[in-house]
């Protein structure tokens, strides 16, 4: 039995994911939850969840010319540690 994240956790972690600038994990948030959200969301927070599905085509569009994750903020906290994490279990 799965079991379901709350929308609020949902929403949370896409906003992490722009603000880590990890446009591979937003869209992977986008494509399995992005409806579920959106239905779930009041008219303030879908106008922002619209916002920054705006934003994150610009950085899909840019990532898809450029390399994927050439925008991920390597410098940010939760960055640095995944990356550490990756070292040690060489994912």
């Amino acid at each position: 039995m799965e079991s379901e994240v709350s929308s609020t956790v949902l929403w949370a972690s896409m906003r992490l994911c722009e603000e880590r600038r990890d446009y591979k994990a937003l869209r992977g948030h986008v494509m399995y939850d992005g409806n579920r959200l959106a239905a779930d969301l009041d008219e303030r927070e879908l106008r922002e969840f619209c916002r920054l599905l705006l934003r994150a085509v610009a950085a899909w569009r840019y990532e898809e010319q450029n390399g994927e994750g050439v925008l991920l903020d390597k410098k940010h906290r939760l960055n640095v540690l995944f990356s550490t994490l990756d070292d040690i279990v060489e994912v």
